[in-house]
């Protein structure tokens, strides 16, 4: 008892594989001398842009808003 059948899948939720890719990123960099992809900064900060968009959407009772970059 107490073991999980070997054709049984776990499912985590996305937040904990985000969390689980992140720290190997972090973890690649800092022991291994890997480089962070340049690709990172952008893709935040659009990330970012779309998230504000739509708590201000939300704040203005669902109304469209335009994102600016």
């Amino acid at each position: 008892m107490g073991s999980v059948p070997s054709n049984t899948l776990l499912c985590l939720p996305q937040e904990v594989l985000m969390v689980k890719e992140f720290s190997r990123l972090v973890g690649s960099i800092k022991y291994d001398g890997a480089k962070p992809e340049k690709k990172w900064p952008t893709l935040s900060r659009k990330t970012q842009l779309v998230l504000d968009a739509v708590k201000a959407s939300i704040d203005k009772g669902y109304e469209t808003v335009e994102i600016i970059s």
